[in-house]
């Protein structure tokens, strides 16, 4: 069976750029509806004493519980890219869990977080990866009729081919082809994509 998710545009309280969702995630009729707030949002750079935090504080002023952030820019003074971090902070009364996928010094705008609350993951098995390095990761949530991944995703600007923009693409559309079909997929991300003709 597959899980199923829908979702819902929310009108923000102020104009932030970010873009929250209502999440309603069910296996069937049957299956208790749990109700989410995602949002995803590009840092410019969470190098910056206090910018994780402050995003954050944000956010949770908007009731999000799930967020899908881009360009942390972490690592990027490194030439090796480290290995991917997990971590809880607590911003006011409210604990996140963090995930963190770094960049390195050759692509320095890189760097992507998922965030949630860490009282939503108490009864859930939660597994965690890196689908293009740097670029995009997936959090997957289970519990018996609940499958969710969600997925952040940064993809490099480029036009041709041959881009680094096109390149990611390409491995993060391979990712994508991979995941099982019982898990609702819920990607947030600045994918850099032109519509149309220029």
């Amino acid at each position: 069976s597959e899980s199923r998710v829908t979702w819902q545009p929310l009108r923000s309280r102020r104009s932030t750029g970010r873009c929250p969702i209502k999440i309603m995630i069910g296996h069937d009729r049957r299956a208790v509806q749990l109700l989410w707030r995602a949002a995803t949002h590009n840092l410019d750079t969470s190098r910056r004493v206090g910018r994780l935090h402050e995003v954050l504080a944000a956010l949770g002023q908007e009731q999000v519980q799930v967020a899908l952030l881009q360009g942390s820019r972490w690592g990027s003074t490194s030439s090796v890219q480290k290995a991917s971090s997990a971590f809880i902070t607590t911003v006011g009364t409210t604990r996140w869990q963090i995930w963190s996928w770094h960049t390195t010094s050759a692509d320095p705008a890189g760097g992507v977080l998922i965030a949630i609350r860490a009282e939503l993951l108490a009864d859930l098995a939660v597994s965690s990866g890196e689908a293009v390095a740097g670029r995009a990761g997936w959090g997957r949530l289970k519990h018996d009729h609940l499958d969710v991944t969600f997925v952040t995703a940064y993809i490099p600007p480029g036009q041709g081919p041959r881009s680094r923009g096109a390149q990611a693409l390409g491995r993060f559309e391979q990712w994508l082809a991979q995941r099982p079909t019982r898990t609702a997929l819920v990607i947030g991300g600045d994918l850099n994509c032109r519509l149309g003709t220029a």
